[in-house]
């Protein structure tokens, strides 16, 4: 089997857009991901998944669009921010913001608030 994302373990794909789809389920996030070690706890106060990941910008960047299309997550509009880039994307009367900042040359923070559009009226 060919690998897609060279230097990129499938679990840290996996964790970085699993995050936006429990939105609602506190309780599974805060089980599911580790109480004691207070990892779903941020996400239940922020209701923004934050994680800070030991790969290169230029891995997570790479990654990032072949996931979201494998996940059914279409990509709206790519920006600019400081120190890195800024994806909207919307699934399922989702709108997604992700955000990946470079932090060092070995590590990028990327923060993902999914949340349901406001209403028109």
């Amino acid at each position: 089997m060919k690998k897609v994302y060279p230097g990129v373990p499938p679990k840290i794909l996996f964790l970085l857009f699993f995050f936006p789809f429990i939105s609602g389920c506190a309780a599974l996030a805060i089980s599911a991901l580790g109480a004691g070690a207070g990892i779903g706890i941020p996400y239940v106060l922020t209701d923004c998944a934050d994680r800070t990941l030991n790969f290169s910008f230029e891995q997570v960047n790479r990654a990032t669009p072949p996931i979201l299309k494998k996940m059914d997550i279409d990509m709206v509009k790519q920006s600019s921010i400081k120190n890195g880039k800024r994806i909207l994307a919307s699934a399922n009367e989702l709108d997604i913001t992700i955000d990946m900042e470079q932090v060092t040359s070995k590590v990028t923070r990327v923060t993902v608030n999914a949340k349901k559009p406001s209403p028109k009226g």
